[in-house]
């Protein structure tokens, strides 16, 4: 008998070019993938775990005096429900750069049955905040 952690799938959502700078957190929304699919049944959210993103193709560089920028992922009430990397995009980012945020260890199971699960981009704080790149967020489902 398989358990759900040999039925994973690892799949990456891209989001272009993330203004890390735009005056205010942005989100998007990604629903996870069905359950049952491969026994034919409409099957419900799967369970899943982040596994880290990676910020690429960076056109300004990253700047935020008070506090950094980052991504986080969570529930629609609680934004690093799931996943919350600390903020580690900051000064030493820079264009032509590219860095992979993994787990900090403070990620947790994103629970089966979830219909949505909300994917938060922190802008930095503090002077003139900048910075823009693409993110490419790793996320492992099970029993897909």
């Amino acid at each position: 008998m398989t358990t759900s952690y040999d039925n994973s799938k690892l799949r990456s959502y891209t989001f272009p070019l993330r203004d890390f700078g735009a005056g205010a957190n942005t989100t998007e929304v990604i629903a996870p993938p069905l359950t049952g699919r491969d026994t034919g049944g409409a099957g419900t959210g799967a369970r899943g775990r982040v596994r880290g993103y990676t910020i690429m193709a960076i056109t300004e560089d990253f700047v935020g005096t008070t506090s950094s920028a980052g991504v986080s992922v969570g529930d629609g009430t609680t934004a690093g429900l799931y996943f919350n990397d600390g903020l580690p995009l900051d000064s030493t980012v820079d264009v032509g750069e590219s860095l992979y945020v993994l787990d900090n260890g403070s990620a947790v199971d994103i629970p089966g049955g979830e219909t949505s699960i909300k994917v938060t981009f922190t802008q930095g704080v503090g002077g003139t905040i900048t910075g823009i790149g693409t993110v490419i967020l790793d996320i492992e489902w099970f029993d897909i």
